[in-house]
Protein backbone atom coordinates (compact mmCIF):
# COMPACT_ATOMS: atom_id res chain seq x y z
CA UNK A 1 0.00 0.00 0.00
CA UNK A 2 1.63 3.48 -1.17
CA UNK A 3 2.72 5.86 1.73
CA UNK A 4 -0.54 8.15 0.42
CA UNK A 5 -3.16 5.45 0.71
CA UNK A 6 -1.77 5.02 4.22
CA UNK A 7 -2.48 8.72 5.17
CA UNK A 8 -5.60 8.61 3.59
CA UNK A 9 -6.69 5.78 5.68
CA UNK A 10 -5.15 7.48 8.99
CA UNK A 11 -7.40 10.35 7.85
CA UNK A 12 -10.53 8.58 7.26
CA UNK A 13 -10.46 6.21 10.51
CA UNK A 14 -9.19 8.84 12.62
CA UNK A 15 -11.41 11.77 11.63
CA UNK A 16 -14.29 9.22 11.74
CA UNK A 17 -13.34 8.18 15.25
CA UNK A 18 -13.04 12.01 15.81
CA UNK A 19 -16.47 12.67 14.38
CA UNK A 20 -18.14 9.56 17.06
CA UNK A 21 -15.97 10.80 20.03
CA UNK A 22 -16.88 14.56 20.15
CA UNK A 23 -20.52 13.67 18.89
CA UNK A 24 -21.44 11.19 22.28
CA UNK A 25 -21.08 12.40 25.38
CA UNK A 26 -18.64 12.76 27.68
CA UNK A 27 -17.21 9.54 28.63
CA UNK A 28 -17.03 8.41 24.98
CA UNK A 29 -14.62 10.84 24.50
CA UNK A 30 -11.66 8.73 25.59
CA UNK A 31 -11.62 7.18 22.52
CA UNK A 32 -9.34 9.60 20.86
CA UNK A 33 -7.87 11.45 23.60
CA UNK A 34 -4.60 10.23 25.15
CA UNK A 35 -1.80 12.37 27.41
CA UNK A 36 -0.96 15.08 25.43
CA UNK A 37 2.70 14.19 25.78
CA UNK A 38 1.99 10.57 23.82
CA UNK A 39 -0.21 11.84 21.14
CA UNK A 40 2.59 14.03 20.23
CA UNK A 41 5.48 11.31 20.29
CA UNK A 42 3.18 9.39 18.09
CA UNK A 43 1.99 12.32 15.10
CA UNK A 44 5.98 13.01 15.25
CA UNK A 45 7.31 9.50 15.15
CA UNK A 46 4.52 7.71 12.79
CA UNK A 47 3.73 11.00 10.74
CA UNK A 48 6.29 13.40 11.08
CA UNK A 49 4.44 15.91 12.37
CA UNK A 50 5.59 18.78 14.04
CA UNK A 51 3.66 21.81 15.86
CA UNK A 52 2.71 24.60 13.51
CA UNK A 53 0.31 26.71 15.23
CA UNK A 54 -1.41 26.86 18.47
CA UNK A 55 -3.82 29.47 20.75
CA UNK A 56 -6.19 29.13 23.33
CA UNK A 57 -9.83 29.30 23.33
CA UNK A 58 -11.57 31.47 26.33
CA UNK A 59 -12.19 28.19 27.98
CA UNK A 60 -8.65 27.64 28.63
CA UNK A 61 -8.29 24.92 26.46
CA UNK A 62 -5.05 25.06 23.56
CA UNK A 63 -5.49 23.80 20.05
CA UNK A 64 -2.64 22.52 18.55
CA UNK A 65 -1.78 22.66 14.71
CA UNK A 66 0.82 20.03 14.09
CA UNK A 67 1.46 18.64 10.05
CA UNK A 68 4.53 17.62 7.79
CA UNK A 69 5.05 20.44 5.34
CA UNK A 70 6.37 17.90 2.99
CA UNK A 71 3.49 15.24 3.16
CA UNK A 72 1.01 17.78 3.79
CA UNK A 73 -0.32 15.45 6.67
CA UNK A 74 -2.26 17.30 9.29
CA UNK A 75 -3.57 16.48 12.70
CA UNK A 76 -5.54 19.43 15.10
CA UNK A 77 -5.60 18.52 18.60
CA UNK A 78 -7.50 20.14 21.37
CA UNK A 79 -5.11 19.76 25.10
CA UNK A 80 -7.07 20.30 28.26
CA UNK A 81 -4.99 22.06 31.33
CA UNK A 82 -5.10 18.65 32.78
CA UNK A 83 -2.78 17.17 30.06
CA UNK A 84 -5.49 15.30 28.59
CA UNK A 85 -5.35 16.38 24.55
CA UNK A 86 -7.97 14.72 21.78
CA UNK A 87 -7.88 15.10 18.02
CA UNK A 88 -10.44 16.83 16.57
CA UNK A 89 -9.52 16.63 13.22
CA UNK A 90 -7.21 15.23 10.67
CA UNK A 91 -6.53 16.07 7.16
CA UNK A 92 -4.42 16.48 4.15
CA UNK A 93 -2.60 19.16 1.85
CA UNK A 94 -1.35 21.29 4.13
CA UNK A 95 -0.36 24.51 3.66
CA UNK A 96 2.02 27.34 5.55
CA UNK A 97 0.49 30.58 4.35
CA UNK A 98 2.34 33.30 5.56
CA UNK A 99 0.59 37.33 5.58
CA UNK A 100 2.02 40.13 6.28
CA UNK A 101 0.61 41.91 9.45
CA UNK A 102 -2.51 43.69 8.54
CA UNK A 103 -3.12 41.77 5.15
CA UNK A 104 -5.94 39.36 5.49
CA UNK A 105 -6.54 36.40 3.30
Amino acid sequence: MSQDALNLSFALITGFAAFLAFSQPAPAQGRNCAPRASLITQLNERYGESLQNQGLTQTGRMFEMFADTQSGSWTLLISLPSGLSCIAAVGRNFERVDHPSGQGA
